[in-house]
């Protein structure tokens, strides 16, 4: 998932360059939800929305804190 992976990472990740470089269709597909977070959610768990309960990308409902670094 790497649309929210940080530049740096970019050289140690080639197939992800590849992508940058030549980008890629597809033609069909699914996703469980429109909204990023649960659908994050429902890739990594393999649980729908209604499991997971991240309905939404902002909090209370989705989302996460930022981190200072």
């Amino acid at each position: 998932l790497p649309d929210d992976l940080s530049w740096d990472l970019l050289p140690y990740m080639p197939a992800v360059r590849r992508l940058q470089r030549d980008g890629t269709t597809f033609r069909q597909f699914m996703v469980s939800d429109s909204l990023c977070c649960p659908s994050r959610a429902s890739i990594l768990t393999g649980n729908y929305a209604h499991t997971t309960h991240v309905w939404d990308n902002h909090r209370p409902n989705g989302g996460a804190p930022v981190s200072d670094r």
